[in-house]
């Protein structure tokens, strides 16, 4: 029976051998190294295999000007007097002292910053995304110690209906930042809303009392209405709506400044509706210090 196990044993790991060139059944090392950003030939070799593996990108997308420039050059620079432990970093995953993924990351006075992270395809089996994450999440939580001020891991934009975003929202607990009135909030209570929109205003969802008055009146119509937009129920609304301040609203056109009550368009309707919409987002007192360009 014992040969039998060992024979099974021996074919699994043919089969594996056979999906896998480099599965191997052998003790191996694995490091994280963090070094400061900077152009290396071994990192760069990687990050072309990366993009144009995974990402499909061809080979003149790839030049050694484009990666420096993307993930190397950083406005971070320490003063010679600052602590060193702060700027922009590249953390090199070695397995048996070779270089198999990079996270870029930016370490801040209070959070540390997810830039990129590329990985050899060849070592996708092993899933060094997910480890990456929560090596970073570790490496704050270590680091916090010492700089109690430094307690958040920041993973860059979240964008719902992009797939290859969407992974950010498994790791819990998470906030979102409102990107009118840049507070943050819990992502499990602003997923429902981008299911509905594409574009939502997460302080109003949660705080009423942050409203301005000048919009609070559309506010809550808006938030129910939006996702008809093209309905006439929708630009009747809007139409009366956008009488208050669409007009005055400055355009760039040709040049020149001129004032939307000024202009015609093809569907004079459907335009307000979209030009009230943008005033109510941005809000329409920093709208009519903005020139929208046609």
């Amino acid at each position: 029976q014992l040969q039998q196990q060992q024979q099974q044993q021996q074919e699994e790991d043919e089969e594996k051998k056979e999906l896998n060139p480099l599965y191997e059944k052998r003790r191996r090392t694995f490091q994280v190294e963090q070094v400061p950003a900077a152009f290396s030939e071994a990192s760069y070799a990687v990050y072309r295999k990366y993009q144009m593996t995974v990402h499909k990108d061809k080979e003149e997308d790839c030049k050694r000007s484009g990666y420096t420039r993307f993930l190397c050059n950083s406005p971070l620079v320490p003063d010679d007097d600052s602590d060193a432990f702060f700027g922009s970093f590249h953390q090199l995953y070695k397995i048996d002292g070779e270089i198999v993924a990079v996270a870029v990351i930016d370490v801040l006075p209070k959070c540390l910053s997810s830039v990129y992270f590329f990985y050899d395809p060849a070592y996708e089996f092993l899933g060094l995304g997910k480890v990456s994450a929560l090596l970073e999440i570790d490496w704050v939580r270590r680091a916090s110690a010492t700089y109690p001020e430094l307690t958040y891991y920041y993973m860059g934009f979240y964008v719902h209906t992009c797939p290859k975003m969407r992974y950010k929202a498994q790791y819990a607990p998470s906030e979102l930042l409102c990107p009118r009135r840049f507070t943050w909030h819990p992502l499990s209570s602003c997923v429902p809303a981008l299911d509905e929109r594409k574009f939502v205003i997460f302080s109003d969802l949660h705080d009423k009392s942050t409203w301005n008055v000048e919009e609070a009146a559309v506010s809550a119509q808006a938030k129910q209405l939006a996702p008809l937009l093209d309905s006439e129920q929708m630009l009747a609304f809007w139409k009366e709506e956008a009488k208050q301040y669409v007009p005055a609203l400055p355009v760039l056109l040709h040049g020149r400044i001129v004032q939307c009550g000024n202009l015609r368009f093809g569907n004079q309707d459907k335009m307000a509706a979209l030009l009230a919409e943008y005033a109510r987002v941005i809000s329409p007192s920093l709208a009519m210090r903005f020139a929208i360009a046609f």
